[in-house]
């Protein structure tokens, strides 16, 4: 452990000389939080992202005295504690943090957020357009900002690990609420199951996500090879549990996003030392896509919310076509520049009702008008246009990081087109590891 590390020690020791004789509970918490923060940082860098991307319910974890306190702020707070992470843990590897090149991706997402900061001047709801300005800015940009500063010491493979964690973690959840609701076939006791998570402080959207990239996780360690064939059950049993608590929340746009990111890994990981789909075994596509036509049809079959007949009188669906001829008609209304970000809300006095229309670009279409719209198609453009170049010159490790990094972002995407709203998009973390991923391959070419 390098020298600059030291002050934080002595801080940690001060706050432990304070607050433990007197029971301070903040001090405390404060204290062994730095403690395990130091540590972490040292050994696991990837934590913050994984907590970012799928596990911003440990905050419910906070002791009760401290539960409002932080549960407000977490979103600004997860920011803060990620980048000074990413920091302690360069630090303490001898290399303070410095600002990366700036590349395409990072001018685009930069133009994107101002025009979105900018767009709260004419919205009919800013404090709408404030908050989801601020947990775009936490979510998206501080994930990119993490990565950018310190892809170089990151590990995607822990990652996926820690990831698959993690969805154990959301599955346990599951586990502990059939019991408490004694419904345990995954296609059953939706309602009671999604009470009782509302009542713990968590979201049905929210777990089916972490479960999702849990699972996809789980695949891709599986699909890249080096593990023992027991770790193999250990991965098997553990998707398993994971694809039962999936289907018992009856998220469409999560089982969808499922079937899109396991398709892309199938597709796109390589095989030995060929990585090409054409050169792709034909034994192996075919046993790929059994996969897929038995995991559709299972989430097909045990989650009657895909029942054609129940769609067309859930009010779910319907009221996502309403809304879908709402933002279309915002966005004839400004087509240049939209209705402002948050405009979508409807304002409710000296409050606002949330408000969006389920759909991300419908979404900015409406609210931040062409501009955005462009700014949008700009990032994602590139984005992929890195992961196309890593297919036609990328070595298999470059592949498989980008094969990765493609799943999660697919995965946001898909559920961005049916749910949440753009400061949930949270894909600001997959877009980096793209870019940390062939950009390092460029360097090393030129050098």
């Amino acid at each position: 452990m390098r020298l600059a590390v030291i002050p934080v020690f002595v801080v940690v020791s001060v706050f432990a000389g304070i607050c433990v004789p007197n029971n301070a509970t903040l001090a405390m918490v404060v204290t062994l939080g730095l403690a395990g923060v130091l540590l972490a940082a040292r050994y696991l860098p990837e934590l913050p992202l994984v907590i970012l991307v799928a596990g911003m319910s440990v905050w419910a974890l906070v002791p009760s005295d401290l539960e409002l306190l932080v549960k407000s702020r977490s979103i600004p707070l997860t920011l803060l504690i990620g980048i000074g992470y990413v920091w302690l843990h360069r630090v303490s590897r001898g290399n303070p943090p410095a600002l990366p090149r700036l590349v395409r991706e990072d001018i685009l997402l930069l133009a994107f957020t101002i025009w979105l900061a900018i767009g709260i001047l004419w919205s009919s709801v800013p404090a709408y357009g404030q908050r989801k300005f601020l947990e775009f800015v936490a979510y998206t940009v501080g994930g990119y900002v993490m990565v950018r500063l310190g892809y170089h010491y990151f590990d995607v493979r822990r990652m996926a690990k820690l990831l698959l964690v993690a969805g154990i973690g959301h599955a346990l959840v599951a586990i502990n609420i059939a019991f408490e609701s004694g419904y345990w076939s995954p296609d059953l006791g939706e309602i009671y199951r999604t009470a009782i998570l509302y009542s713990k402080g968590l979201n049905p959207i929210a777990e089916s996500d972490g479960l999702v990239l849990g699972l996809v996780a789980a695949v891709w360690l599986w699909l890249t090879g080096g593990v023992q064939r027991w770790t193999k059950g250990v991965l098997a049993t553990a998707a398993l549990v994971q694809l039962w608590a999936l289907m018992g929340y009856q998220q469409r746009g999560a089982a969808l996003s499922l079937l899109v990111a396991t398709a892309s890994l199938v597709t796109f990981l390589p095989r030995g030392s060929g990585w090409k789909v054409a050169s792709r075994p034909k034994r192996s596509l075919f046993f790929a896509l059994c996969v897929l036509v038995v995991l559709g049809y299972a989430l097909y079959r045990l989650n009657p919310s895909f029942d054609p007949g129940y769609m067309s009188e859930d009010q779910n669906v319907i009221a996502r076509f309403s809304s879908y001829q709402a933002a279309w008609a915002a966005f004839l209304s400004r087509p240049l520049v939209g209705v402002g970000t948050g405009g979508m809300g409807i304002p409710a006095g000296d409050e606002y009702i949330v408000s969006y229309p389920h759909n991300r670009v419908l979404e900015i279409m409406a609210e931040n008008g062409l501009i955005g719209t462009l700014l949008l198609i700009g990032i994602t453009v590139s984005t992929l246009g890195r992961f196309v170049n890593s297919l036609r010159r990328g070595d298999k490790r470059t592949l498989q990081v980008t094969v990765f990094a493609l799943s999660g972002l697919l995965q946001r995407y898909v559920v961005a087109m049916v749910s949440t709203h753009l400061g949930a998009w949270n894909v600001g973390v997959w877009i980096a590891i793209m870019v940390g991923a062939c950009g390092r391959r460029q360097d090393t070419e030129r050098e």
